[in-house]
C-alpha cells in the first residue's frame, strides 16, 4: 500500500492506508470471482458503432487553466508536466 500511495503521489494517515487496503481488497475480490465465470456459453456482446458513443459532436470548448493544473502536478517545469522516463527512451533506433 506505501509503495502504491507514493506511486500516485499520495499523502496518506495510517487510517487512510488501512480503508484503501480494504477496498482494493474488495475489488480485487470481485474481480476473483469474475474469473471464475465461463463465459464461453455466453453470447457475444453487440457492437456500438463509434458514431453512437459521439452523440454531443465535437465542438471547441474551453480547458481548464494550465496554472491551476500544474499547481495540483507532483512535479512541473515551463509549463509542462514532469513525468517518469519511458523505457527505451533516449536510444538510438
Amino acid at each position: 500500500m506505501r509503495q502504491l500511495s507514493t506511486t500516485a503521489a499520495l499523502e496518506l494517515t495510517p487510517s487512510e492506508e488501512e480503508e484503501l487496503l480494504l477496498q482494493l481488497n474488495r475489488v480485487l475480490e470481485s474481480l476473483r470471482a469474475l474469473e471464475a465465470v465461463d463465459g464461453k456459453e455466453a453470447p457475444p456482446l453487440p457492437a456500438v458503432p463509434a458514431a453512437a458513443v459521439w452523440r454531443t459532436g465535437d465542438e471547441p470548448r474551453p480547458s481548464l487553466d494550465r496554472d491551476i493544473v500544474l499547481r495540483q502536478a507532483p512535479e512541473a517545469r515551463e509549463g509542462f508536466f514532469v513525468v517518469p522516463t519511458m523505457v527505451g527512451e533516449g536510444e538510438e533506433r
